[in-house]
């Protein structure tokens, strides 16, 4: 188990320390991220989306990459759309920020990135709204609808009156 445990830790790119026979302290780690298949973090695609799901509706956009947590004015806007859709106002919230580690030893392409999104979008509700076409990109083909930017609604607030027509309109 523990031997289990130190090969997962390398494969992420963390050095791994253990005692010595003596019962002292090892300087020298178990193995080493050099031993792994390099790849090249620098070419990975770099996003950062959000999936809020409320009830059967979710909504998938992207938030600045550097944001720990999702903007408030976001979730607001995220909370009007499904109210006005009828929904709670109790999301599940998913994030997924990509690279997801800086390691040399980990896969982050383009490949990697889709299907780790198509793994969380698996577990959205039905009725998924897609705001921008980058976000677009990286979805697998599925029952999707798509939107403009999601700043685009905050920045135009007249245009979410549209919105929420269309919205009706589908999930009815």
């Amino acid at each position: 188990m523990v031997a289990d445990r130190n090969q997962y830790l390398r494969q992420m790119g963390i050095d791994v320390w253990v005692l010595r026979e003596d019962g002292g302290l090892s300087g020298q780690p178990v193995g080493t991220a050099a031993a792994l298949p390099a790849t090249d973090t620098a070419s990975s695609p770099r996003f950062h989306l959000c999936l809020a799901t409320y009830d059967d509706l979710s909504l998938i956009f992207e938030v600045p990459f550097e944001a720990a947590t999702l903007p408030a004015e976001l979730r607001r806007l995220a909370d009007d759309i499904a109210l006005a859709c009828g929904r709670s106002r109790k999301p599940a919230v998913q994030s997924l920020r990509w690279p997801m580690v800086k390691s040399p030893g980990f896969d982050q392409s383009a490949s990697m990135a889709r299907t780790a999104l198509a793994e969380r979008v698996a577990s959205c509700g039905p009725f998924r709204l897609v705001f921008g076409k980058s976000v677009l990109a990286w979805l697998a083909d599925g029952d999707i609808r798509v939107a403009d930017e999601i700043g685009d609604y905050l920045k135009q607030p007249l245009r979410k009156r549209q919105l929420y027509g269309v919205l009706k309109e589908w999930l009815s």
